[in-house]
């Protein structure tokens, strides 16, 4: 899976937040299908994000089968009105939310990051920091040193670009910085209208 791929699917899912104001869980978890191509696509060093969300996204499918809802709002108010937000079997749409939800601030930090770097700059302080700042504070010690030692190995901004913009029919297709930048912003805004509606009904403590 390539930028592009994720570039794309933030436009889809723009546009739908921008007519409705609410998050499509279809092209949400499309979304977030391309975005978890890309890092695996970056090699094993993220793949301690990528198998959370491929995991995390199944059981989100889960429920969306079992819902006749198209946004994820509307997927949490259900769970918020019959008070089954901390239902761990079948794990919760929201607590599966949440999940994601921390996983999606690392990812637009990285992005971030990694998008004001020159291209021959490593990417490592840009993951490490963007790691510290978000995902660390959830995970263990061990998890977090080896985190860290993954991360390290990480190439420079140039290379990584490379890897990811990658499509079958050329060895590289360019991507304007501009599409990065709406990328990141796509980003908050979807981060930020999740971190309302948990804030709104204080979930961010479900187990």
């Amino acid at each position: 899976m390539s930028l592009h791929a994720v570039v794309e699917s933030s436009r889809a899912l723009r546009k739908h937040f921008d007519e409705n104001k609410s998050i499509s869980a279809s092209l949400y978890i499309r979304h977030y299908r391309d975005i978890s191509g890309m890092l695996s696509g970056l090699g094993m060093v993220f793949s301690f994000v990528t198998k959370d969300i491929d995991s995390k996204i199944c059981i989100l499918e889960t429920h969306l089968e079992k819902r006749d809802t198209e946004t994820l709002d509307d997927i949490v108010l259900f769970e918020v009105k019959n008070k089954c937000t901390n239902t761990k079997k079948p794990k919760s749409a929201a607590r599966t939310l949440l999940r994601l939800h921390r996983a999606l601030e690392f990812i637009h930090h990285f992005i971030e990051r990694l998008h004001a770097l020159e291209p021959s700059d490593s990417a490592v302080p840009a993951a490490q920091e963007a790691y510290r700042h978000t995902l660390s504070q959830y995970h263990s010690w061990m998890i977090r040193q080896t985190v860290q030692v993954a991360l390290r190995t990480l190439d420079n901004k140039d290379a990584l670009l490379l890897r990811v913009t990658k499509t079958e029919d050329r060895p590289h297709k360019h991507v304007e910085p501009n599409a990065i930048r709406m990328l990141c912003e796509d980003l908050r805004r979807i981060w930020e209208h999740v971190q309302t509606m948990f804030d709104e009904h204080d979930l961010h403590g479900l187990p």
